[in-house]
């Protein structure tokens, strides 16, 4: 009994020392590394996403180096509601230095005066030029003609397809002339029922109807549109956008090329594409991360893919989609500085070639995007499409009064794909009720003004027209 007492004095002692041997060791790494100095440290916003929180550690080591006495805090919320948290960290006086910011949420910062203007920073910094970055990736932070935020990422929406489903079929590739005709056509021969359950086990296509980065290049295709350009009132009922429409629904209820929504119920268009079940689809350049990276890599089977871009009808048209950058209007001056600082180093040659190296959005400046969507032997082989509908991309806005009618929308436009509701009866449902909610916001805000996007134009260059309506 002794001896075990005396072992078990022995193996406490032995457990006291490490523990305090720990603590000391932790204590002296604590104390070794210098605090962060408020005053030099950059509060910045990103979603709560590995893919952003990786980048930002390599955006924040690479900054570090240039700026030594500099650091970085990352500030992160979920995607379902970092844009609510920005609101509120504005509204409490505590704004991060710096915010990412998505295409849809930026009007309504603007109008409620939280966002910094950058123009006088532009004009004023000769060690900046906004010459080798994408001008349309410049526009979309272009609202009322003042810039109010700056391009980190961007990619377009492009037709992805599985090259040896076409070649099993004996049916030649995507291109950019097909129109939609074309596309229905081939999507066709390529759906199949292999074991006659009466579901397809191999889809000729698939795009997200309900996504606002997806459906709205179906539409403007063909003329027609959802807003007017003042950005007052819904146009979603006219009748090319109703018809437009009604033919994406067409895909999986009339043609049979798409799955249907209970059928997207059991799986997801990744796990369909990358498995080789299907033939095209529209995507992002950001979804290579979803489909041949990362998690998914096991579960990629071998075949070989490639992009083209979209098919088209009376008009060429494709989404737009970018991460931007913003101060917050209520950051304290002597920070806005600092903000301003990192910004121009997320659009230089080093920020840009971490983004670059993601292999998935691309980088805003010209020269490196273009070498980015260069690289024989490594699908896509045609990824430089991604770059070629550039020229004629765009976004899709709306009246950020209309927010929740907005969304409700898109509750309602579930039913058409679902084929439970008609078609011209939710979009004229949906105008009636975004209109409403521009007009009663304008009624209870006589003095608001809602944005109206505008084009980057370069100082030197505006008129004194344009002056003046910026100053407004």
């Amino acid at each position: 009994m002794k001896e075990h007492l005396d072992t078990e004095n022995v193996l406490f002692v032995i457990f006291v020392a490490v523990l305090l041997s720990i603590t000391g060791a932790m204590g002296w790494v604590v104390y070794r590394i210098p605090p962060k100095d408020p005053a030099k440290t950059i509060k910045i916003l990103i979603p709560a996403d590995t893919q952003y929180v990786d980048r930002q550690a390599r955006l924040t080591e690479a900054y570090r180096k240039l700026h030594p006495d500099a650091d970085i805090e990352p500030i992160r919320f979920p995607w379902d509601n970092i844009w609510q948290k920005l609101e509120y960290m504005i509204v409490a006086n505590i704004p991060p230095d710096i915010s990412g910011m998505q295409q849809p949420n930026l009007p309504k910062f603007v109008s409620t005066g939280e966002v910094e203007p950058l123009d006088k920073w532009i004009e004023s910094d000769p060690s900046f030029s906004m010459d080798a970055i994408y001008k349309e990736v410049l526009d979309e932070g272009n609202w009322d003609n003042k810039q109010w935020s700056l391009p980190e990422s961007f990619s377009t929406t492009c037709l992805w397809y599985n090259k040896n489903l076409f070649d099993e079929a004996g049916l030649a590739y995507p291109t950019a002339d097909w129109t939609q005709e074309d596309l229905v056509a081939n999507a066709k021969k390529l759906t199949r029922d292999i074991n006659g359950d009466g579901v397809p086990d191999y889809w000729g296509f698939f795009t997200d109807n309900n996504h606002w980065n997806r459906y709205p290049s179906f539409i403007w295709q063909r003329g027609g549109d959802f807003n007017t350009p003042d950005m007052t009132r819904s146009t979603f009922d006219s009748p090319i956008t109703i018809e437009g429409m009604r033919w994406l629904a067409n895909l999986s209820l009339k043609d049979r090329v798409m799955p249907t929504t209970t059928v997207m119920g059991t799986t997801n268009v990744a796990n369909l594409f990358i498995s080789g079940h299907l033939a095209m689809t529209i995507q992002t350049r950001y979804f290579l991360s979803s489909f041949f990276q990362g998690k998914n890599v096991s579960k990629v089977k071998s075949f070989d893919w490639d992009v083209c871009e979209l098919p088209h009808e009376k008009f060429r048209a494709t989404t737009l989609i970018l991460d931007l950058d913003i101060i917050p209007s209520t950051v304290p001056p002597e920070r806005k500085r600092m903000a301003w600082e990192y910004m121009k180093f997320l659009v230089s040659g080093t920020g840009q070639q971490i983004i670059a190296d993601d292999n998935t959005a691309l980088p805003v400046i010209k020269e490196l995007a273009e070498k980015t969507v260069v690289h024989p032997g490594r699908q896509p082989a045609h990824d430089h499409a991604f770059l070629d509908c550039v020229s004629y991309a765009r976004y899709f806005y709306h009246p950020f009064p209309a927010d929740e009618a907005f969304m409700d929308g898109r509750s309602d436009l579930q039913g058409v794909w679902n084929g439970d509701l008609d078609v011209a009866e939710v979009c004229q449902k949906i105008t009636l009720s975004m209109n409403k909610a521009v007009d009663d916001y304008l009624r209870a805000n006589p003095d608001a003004h809602l944005p109206v996007k505008t084009k980057w134009v370069p100082p030197s260059q505006r008129s004194a027209n344009m002056q003046s309506t910026a100053a407004q």
